[in-house]
């Protein structure tokens, strides 16, 4: 469980701190889940632009100096009638 937890830290970290986008359209609402295989999780995140797009990508690995595994993912905008916003998915 300890190494779950490191690997959501890292995750975290690498999503919030790291970001290399426009300051108003930093990811927010970060969620990691199961996938149903005890190997796998799913990181969701919103960016709040649907104009501006940026990569859908996690970077995780073992310690916050070996970010060296990437996994790319899929967004889609998703909008209320009046706050559009960007849904990032990936699967690591």
């Amino acid at each position: 469980m300890a190494r779950f937890m490191v690997s959501v830290l890292l995750i975290h970290l690498l999503v919030c701190c790291s970001y290399g986008g426009v300051d108003d359209n930093k990811p927010e609402q970060i969620h990691v889940g199961f996938t149903g295989i005890s190997s796998e999780r799913i990181v969701n995140y919103v960016t709040p632009s649907p104009s501006l797009k940026p990569e859908t990508v996690v970077a995780y690995g073992t310690s916050p100096n070996t970010l060296n595994r990437k996994a790319t993912g899929d967004s889609f905008v998703f909008g209320t009638g009046g706050h559009d916003f960007t849904i990032h998915n990936v699967k690591v």
